[in-house]
């Protein structure tokens, strides 16, 4: 469907919308109709007990959902009962709220009802009550989507009273034109006593359908007018997550739905969408590029002076009302205001490209559940962002134009790592599944060097940390230091190190340096410490006093950290791909005499390595930890984390020295372990 049919189909659903039946409202947003002839089926259930796991007071008795597809005349009806079962339930919201776009959407209220003893006692009446308000939940994310909200506040609600409402969506976004597709949840968060989901479908329609988690009873009928598939489940119990989930787990019952018979068949309704607005040509656009090509003659260099230039010039706004969250603006007008969404980024960064005589393919993805693409129903719906794919000298590199403060090429910049792709003006490829790998070097490295006292007792040991972080550690890191918060930062690592150490110090500010071009940024702290080694009184006895330094490779563990959960029920998410390495350095005069030991754990979800040893007189420690999958099943998972808690307690060590208790060593404390000895020494020979 081209753009100019989408704009002419927006009108025709005002037309429509207006005929509708029924008191209506100020500017025909809303108005009180009859509840639909083919609706309302569930009964109420009275007599049926409260089931275990209500919460917040409200016991859900029903909730029922039926979508009639009409070509475009869509109508999209939703009715619930909940009773307020003590007195909790009369706290917070007691009002009834909907949620609609105005470019293409009515509602319909039917009823707003309290049971009561038997009586009924309305609600909405002729709707006087109801009020329209404008939220914009997501504007601090920069996304506008003109969405309004209809609230009626519910009067003299009381313990036991059943809330009983329905209303109608009538009206879809004309972009999708009569396709059938979507998604209804089965579960909720709190148990249900009865749900039901049905479709109304034309008797010429083919959709297919697929359920997640706990299939639910399907009824597939045909009446003379329609084929209708139904899903009912009854006492249904609430979901819980675990922590640490993956993000392809279905913890809960879902329905998906959809009438495209395979990728491609998205691929064809997307690219009238995209294709018009990538094909546009204008003198902005051509003196953007021009400007590119005068500052950059090599064509890598101007290929990334381009993303840079979208990524952080471009700033990101979505305004996605209407038809305005799939098709995105021109390309020239998004240069001129310098701002624009994910679509809108990514189709001008396409264009400049192709000015620039450089292949690339817009991308839908999706941003939070990739990887479980391939186990959906071919739908428009499991996408919720856009990126651009890049082929040059022979290497495809996935670029998400939306992120800003990336690194200055192409090979050191983080890749937007979806794992599944449909690029909608190429070649009816279908859905792709991609990865951009493992990065090859660990992307933070840590270095702590002491530097023990060596000749003067009023010398404090010294302890410089040096953090290089790279790709999109970096990227992150950079964008906190242009935000300000590294004073923040720094005084974060200053109470963390206090904490474990007594008559620690920072000396002097933190220094940062960043090297965007090989996207790398470097952070170095230093301190001065009065305390670092501490009597072990537990561990002293026989004579003797026992005094430690604790060394802990804090970066490993906390990259290698434990779930809230851990009786798993729940497959276990990782932060894949994870690679860090953490390395110490004990710096003195001391002879240390310690055997040197290597330790490996390598299996199917991380690999693990530390090393002890001396060399010239330094005590040198290395860890290195990288997850190698995304997640841990529940069989798995009590065989992980008994190995995590392992590598965990490996990425400690303590510096240990007994001493005769007859030896007064409390005064050479601060200046370090060399003082400590020479006190010894000095003892013996007397």
């Amino acid at each position: 469907m081209k753009v100019s049919s989408v704009l002419l189909k927006v009108m025709a659903m005002a037309v429509w919308l207006l005929a509708l039946p029924g008191a209506a409202s100020a500017g025909e947003q809303w108005r009180v109709t009859a509840e639909p002839e083919w609706a309302g089926e569930l009964p109420l259930r009275f007599d049926a007990p409260v089931m275990r796991g209500a919460r917040d007071g409200r016991f859900y008795r029903l909730a029922e959902k039926h979508h009639h597809y009409a070509g475009d005349a869509d109508v999209f009806y939703q009715r619930y009962a909940y009773e307020i079962i003590n007195r909790r339930g009369l706290d917070g919201r007691t009002s009834v709220s909907v949620d609609f776009d105005p470019q293409y959407e009515q509602i319909a209220f039917h009823k707003v009802v309290i049971h009561r003893n038997g009586a009924i006692i309305d609600q909405l009446g002729d709707g006087s009550r109801v009020q329209v308000l404008e939220r914009e939940e997501q504007l601090e994310d920069g996304l506008y989507n003109g969405e309004l909200t209809l609230n009626l506040i519910l009067n003299d609600v009381r313990v036991g009273d059943w809330v009983e409402y329905s209303f109608s969506t009538l009206g879809r976004n004309p972009v999708f034109e009569d396709r059938v597709f979507g998604w209804s949840s089965m579960q909720w968060g709190v148990p249900v006593g009865d749900i039901l989901f049905r479709l109304y479908l034309p008797l010429d329609a083919t959709v297919g359908h697929r359920t997640f988690g706990d299939a639910p009873t399907l009824r597939d009928a045909i009446t003379p007018t329609a084929r209708t598939l139904s899903w009912q489940s009854e006492n249904v119990p609430g979901y819980d997550y675990q922590s640490d989930v993956p993000s392809n787990f279905h913890g809960r019952t879902l329905v998906q739905y959809s009438d495209f018979s395979d990728w491609q068949s998205v691929q064809r309704w997307a690219q009238p969408l995209f294709e018009p607005a990538q094909s546009q040509r204008d003198d902005v656009i051509s003196a953007t590029v021009n400007s590119i090509k005068a500052s950059h003659t090599d064509l890598r260099d101007q290929v990334e002076a381009a993303v840079m230039f979208v990524q952080d010039e471009i700033r990101y706004t979505g305004i996605n009302s209407g038809i305005g969250a799939w098709i995105p603006d021109a390309p020239a007008r998004v240069l001129t205001r310098r701002y624009g969404d994910c679509k809108d980024k990514s189709v001008l960064l396409s264009v400049l490209l192709r000015e620039l005589g450089v292949e690339s393919s817009l991308a839908l993805v999706n941003s939070d559940d990739g990887r479980a693409l391939a186990d959906y129903l071919p739908s428009p719906s499991v996408f919720d962002h856009m990126i651009l794919t890049v082929n040059l000298d022979g290497t495809q590199y996935w670029i998400d134009p939306t992120i800003s403060l990336q690194g200055g090429t192409l090979d050191t910049i983080y890749q937007a790592s979806y794992h599944h792709a449909l690029t909608p003006v190429d070649d009816q490829s279908g859905l792709q599944a991609y990865d951009t790998g493992e990065p090859s070097q660990p992307l933070k490295q840590v270095l702590e060097t002491w530097h023990m006292a060596d000749n003067s007792d009023s010398t404090p040991t010294r302890l410089t940390v040096k953090t290089t972080l790279l790709g999109w550690r970096a990227e992150s890191m950079r964008d906190r230091i242009q935000s300000g918060d590294i004073d923040d930062l720094e005084d974060r690592y200053l109470d963390y190190y206090q904490s474990r150490y007594d008559g620690l110090e920072a000396d002097g500010s933190m220094q940062v340096r960043d090297d965007r071009d090989a996207n790398r940024v470097v952070l170095v702290e230093q301190y001065t410490i009065d305390e670092g080694w501490y009597w072990d009184e537990e561990n002293s006895s026989g004579g003797y006093n026992r005094y430690t330094l604790e060394l802990r490779a804090d970066s490993i563990i906390t990259a290698a950290s434990l779930p809230d959960d851990e009786r798993r029920t729940q497959p276990l998410w990782l932060p894949y791909p994870t690679h860090v390495s953490h390395q110490i350095r004990i710096v003195s005069d001391v002879d240390w005499s310690l055997p040197s030991k290597q330790r490996t754990e390598d299996n199917d979800w991380f690999y693990f390595y530390a090393s002890e040893a001396v060399k010239e007189g330094v005590v040198e420690l290395d860890y290195e930890y990288r997850t190698k999958t995304h997640s841990v099943s529940v069989a798995d998972a009590r065989r992980y984390l008994r190995k995590l808690k392992s590598i965990r307690d490996g990425s400690y060590y303590a510096l240990q020295v007994s001493l005769p208790a007859t030896v007064d060593v409390i005064s050479h404390m601060a200046s370090g372990l060399s003082n400590i000895l020479r006190s010894l020494s000095a003892q013996e020979s007397q």
